[in-house]
């Protein structure tokens, strides 16, 4: 590997060879994890969760039950998320908190294999 994060790889044939080079992308991570939440009925509650370096769609689950991709929230009116591509925030809003919003939620980023080929014909 070279100092760029790049993984040359060298494939030789009879009369020519190629040069096949990897450049893979930092991982991503979070850089604001969700944290527990207390409300009273009738609160609204925002869980933040900001990605950094975000490859793949971020999504959140409750009780392990996937919401899905669109900030709307299809199915959930009083859910929605903020999204701000640029900056890694997808924050979830719950607005007018009852009994049945009590459960685990999860941030969840969609695992991506980053990298760009270049590829070199000698």
């Amino acid at each position: 590997m070279d100092k760029k994060g790049r993984h040359n790889y060298l494939l030789s044939f009879a009369y020519s060879s190629i040069l096949i080079t990897f450049i893979l992308a930092e991982n991503q991570y979070f850089r604001v994890r969700p944290t527990d939440q207390e409300s009273k009925e009738g609160d609204d509650v925002e869980f933040q969760c900001h990605i950094g370096n975000r490859g793949g769609d971020v999504q959140w689950s409750k009780e392990g039950f996937l919401l899905g991709f669109d900030p709307k929230i299809p199915g959930y009116p009083r859910y929605y998320m903020d999204v701000n591509e640029e900056e890694g925030i997808y924050n979830l809003h719950i607005k007018n908190v009852n009994f049945q919003d009590e459960g685990e939620f999860q941030c969840q980023v969609r695992a991506v294999i980053n990298y760009s080929l270049v590829i070199d014909y000698n």
